[in-house]
């Protein structure tokens, strides 16, 4: 992918879990998935959200359309099927690292999309709250709740003046 690159192996997604805090910079887990059952999905699942942000891609032999469907529940960032040319998975990887997704099109039903949709929303609002201030992560929480500029304000113990400059802060970002 780059010459920079340096690679981490690890035995399976519990070794990964367990090692992950113990690498100083890690820009991509790819997970060559030998066996996709719910468990595997529910530990990649773990691994996204301890990974804050690092995107997951998958290497697996696809089924069908319900193991894509798990792959983007779980936070995957991508899934390439295999067998795969060498230069796809180079392209996909370089993709994911520039902060695309990739899923298999032949794979994407009309429930898989409706996944994907809503996976990224929760990755662009995951990658959202990381660059927010504890007090607009607390504003951004009493907005999307529905909440009056003046109702955060009596929330949050602040001036309504500066709830209300939290919140423009907010829409500008």
């Amino acid at each position: 992918i780059d010459p920079g690159v340096t690679v981490y192996r690890a035995a399976s997604l519990q070794d990964t879990l367990d090692r992950i805090k113990d690498y100083a910079r890690i820009d991509l887990i790819v997970w060559h998935a030998r066996e996709q059952t719910e468990e595997k999905f529910r530990l990649v699942r773990r691994l996204a959200e301890m990974a804050m942000g690092i995107p997951i891609v998958i290497l697996a032999k696809v089924t069908g359309p319900a193991q894509v469907a798990l792959a983007i529940q779980s936070g995957a960032n991508g899934y390439i099927p295999l067998p795969s040319r060498k230069a796809l998975i180079v392209e996909v990887l370089r993709l994911i690292l520039s902060g695309g997704t990739y899923f298999p099109g032949s794979m994407l039903t009309d429930k898989v999309r409706d996944e994907l949709a809503v996976s990224r929303k929760r990755n662009a609002r995951e990658e959202l709250r990381r660059g927010l201030t504890p007090r607009q992560k607390d504003v951004l929480e009493l907005l999307v709740a529905g909440r009056t500029n003046k109702e955060i304000a009596e929330s949050l113990g602040i001036a309504e003046a500066t709830a209300k400059l939290h919140v423009s802060a907010l829409l500008r970002i």
